[in-house]
């Protein structure tokens, strides 16, 4: 399942989980376990990120 955010916070939600983790976004997208140009849709949200992704995320609980 896709999961739809307000526009401007699935990008901020990304953001700060790869500060807090102080990681490149390349290095994010391997911790991800994803490829770089598909984390690179969803920063810049041409896509609508998967629930898969979102439950990897720590910050995930803030965004409920």
């Amino acid at each position: 399942m896709r999961l739809k955010f307000v526009k401007g916070k699935q990008k901020e939600l990304l953001r700060k989980e790869k500060d807090k983790l102080n990681l490149s976004w390349p290095q994010f997208a391997d911790h991800l376990r994803m490829k770089y140009g598909k984390l690179w849709s969803f920063v810049n949200e041409i896509a609508l990120i998967d629930e898969e992704t979102f439950d990897k995320l720590k910050l995930n609980k803030d965004y409920k």
